[in-house]
This record gives C-alpha cells, structure tokens and sequence, in this order.
C-alpha cells in the first residue's frame, strides 16, 4: 500500500518498483482508508466539510510537494494528498448525476466549447474528454443506453485485471516483435503495436480474471459472510 507514498529522492522510481501501474494500486490503497468517512460525510450533506477539503486537495494537486523547505517528487502523483482531488470530483460527480440530469439540456457547441475552455485554462485533454462524457450522460439518455451494450460492460467487468496486464503485454509486444520489424516511432509501428497489444491484452485479461480476481472476490465475499454470521 504504501510503496507510492515513497518519494523519488528518498526510493528513486518508487512508485513502479512492483508494476508500473502499480502506482494507482497504491494510491487506491491510501483513498480506502478515509474513502467510508468522506462518502458518509458527503451522503449526509456534510459540504461544509467536503468543500474545504475539495479547495485544499485542488492548491496541492500534482507531483511534488515541500516540506520543511525540502522538495519531495511522487512521479504519477501516488501520494494521496497530492491526488485526492480527483477522487472527490469522482465522488461528488456520482453524488451530483441524479440532479445535473434535471438540468436544462445543454448542446452540442455548449460542450465543445466548454471542453475547449477547460484544455485552454488547465492544458488538460484528459479533463476535457471527462467533461464531454459527463456532461453527455447528464444530457443525452442515448449516450446511457451506449455504455450498456454488451461488449463495453464486459470490458468494465474485466478492466482491472486489463489495467493490471496491459505494460506487460505491452512491452512483451512491443521489444519481442514490432521493434525488430519496423522502424520506431512510425505509423506502422505503432498500427503493428496496437494490433497486436489490444486483442493480447483482453485475451490475457479474460484469463487472469477467470482464475484470479474471481476466485479472490468469492473469497472476499466469504469471510464477509462469515464475518457477519458471527456478529449474529
């Protein structure tokens, strides 16, 4: 849990010591520990605690932060004080759907045009492409529908475990076939890498969810079972 707690200066690359995305692993870690005390805080309307902290958590947000006058670098921002930003806009998003969809409908030039002015202010395409998606699904019930098809929901069941496995596929891939083919950081490079990567990933994934995170999320609910009988 706490391997991206550790800065760069005192562990250098701590935060991808186990996986490279293990970083988030770790960050999530950390969220667990207060995430039940700011949702119920939230649930009961509490902002006047929630706001205070969404403020603090925005100043601080990034990958460094400075102590005692000595500079501590997180790479990927595995610290969670430095990330609990986006994790409250997460929460307060799923709190918040039910009203937005109360809204006025907004158009189509309205969200571009809110999406350009989010990429012109933080420089951020990710922020922008989480504002259209959101803002579609408060506004469009077809967009609602879309995300309900089969194969997309399937995706989300077995994404974790694509999350997990994707570098390892990804470089396998990448210095085991396409880098003695083509000539890197070219189109067919990267089309040779996405075609091979993608389909190998989710096949992978399918596997490791099969025989791993399935087994352990039956255990899980076991010893909660358990665990409840007894308080019983």
């Amino acid at each position: 849990m706490a391997h991206g707690a550790i800065p760069h200066e005192w562990l250098p690359r701590a935060s991808k010591a186990l996986l490279s995305p293990a970083w988030s692993v770790s960050l999530e870690w950390q969220f667990y520990l207060i995430a039940p005390f700011l949702i119920k805080a939230l649930a009961k309307g509490r902002l006047e605690l929630f706001l205070p902290l969404f403020a603090a958590s925005a100043l601080i947000a990034g990958s460094r932060i400075t102590l005692a006058g000595e500079v501590y670098s997180f790479p990927g921002g595995s610290f969670l004080p430095l990330s609990m930003v986006y994790f409250l806009v997460g929460i307060g998003s799923y709190f918040a759907l039910e009203h937005a969809r109360k809204l006025p409908q907004v158009g189509l030039a309205a969200l571009l045009i809110g999406a350009a002015a989010v990429v012109v202010l933080t420089g951020s395409y990710v922020a922008a492409a989480w504002l259209l998606i959101y803002a579609a699904l408060c506004t469009c019930p077809g967009m609602n529908q879309a995300l309900t098809v089969h194969p997309l929901v399937f995706l989300g069941k077995i994404s974790f475990s694509i999350y997990l496995v994707h570098m390892i596929v990804l470089v396998l891939v990448q210095y085991g076939i396409v880098h003695r083919q083509f000539e890197f950081r070219t189109w067919p490079y990267f089309i040779a890498l996405a075609l091979l990567t993608v389909p190998s990933t989710i096949a992978l994934s399918c596997l490791t969810y099969r025989w791993i995170e399935e087994p352990f999320i039956r255990l899980g609910k076991m010893g909660w079972a358990y665990r409840a009988r007894a308080a019983a």
